[in-house]
């Protein structure tokens, strides 16, 4: 039986970003113990851990709360911040950004981001709905509560809205190209 190669692929970027995620824990334990050599060799052990669940040569980037990871497939990027690729100027974000995610493989990229707003997540929704359509955003699909489906000429987005956990709202942004 022949597996499809999207298949493959899929299961292989879930199994990158598990190990992402081992990568993203691994260093906090090991850098406790203090100083540039602990980072390294927290990040030299992240690497290895990841190339042996990936079973590739991969490069692992480990700054802060941020984590690199790059390989032959494609590269993922996640962390606290707004990954470095997103596309900032066509997709405006309402608050405080608290996590970014990007994803690179096969010729895509897609992105999640999460931000965190003083406002109710009725009134955060509402505005960053609005900024989105001022953008050249419009709803496509399914528009519920604070759940929207939108699309530009260029990207494909959805927009969701939830309580924070230390109130206002949280924001969250899955972003793909329009293709």
């Amino acid at each position: 039986m022949t597996v499809p190669r999207t298949v493959t692929r899929t299961a292989r970027i879930r199994r990158l970003a598990a190990a992402a995620a081992a990568a993203a824990v691994l260093p906090v334990g090991l850098a406790a113990c203090g100083g540039d050599d602990a980072d390294k060799a927290a990040e030299n052990a992240a690497e290895e851990l990841i190339e042996e669940a990936e079973g590739g040569d991969l490069d692992v980037d480990i700054d802060g709360d941020d984590v690199t990871i790059e390989g032959s497939d494609g590269a993922i990027q996640s962390g606290t911040d707004l990954p470095d690729d997103f596309p900032e100027d066509e997709i405006p974000l309402v608050g405080e950004v608290t996590f970014g995610n990007s994803t690179a493989t096969g010729g895509t990229t897609s992105w999640t981001v999460t931000t965190a707003s003083d406002d109710s997540p009725d009134d955060a929704f509402a505005a960053a709905k609005e900024e989105l359509e001022g953008a050249g955003f419009a709803v496509d699909g399914v528009e519920s509560g604070n759940y929207a489906q939108l699309r530009s000429d260029a990207y494909r987005l959805v927009l969701t809205a939830t309580e924070g956990t230390g109130g206002g709202a949280q924001l969250s942004y899955i972003v793909s190209a329009a293709g």
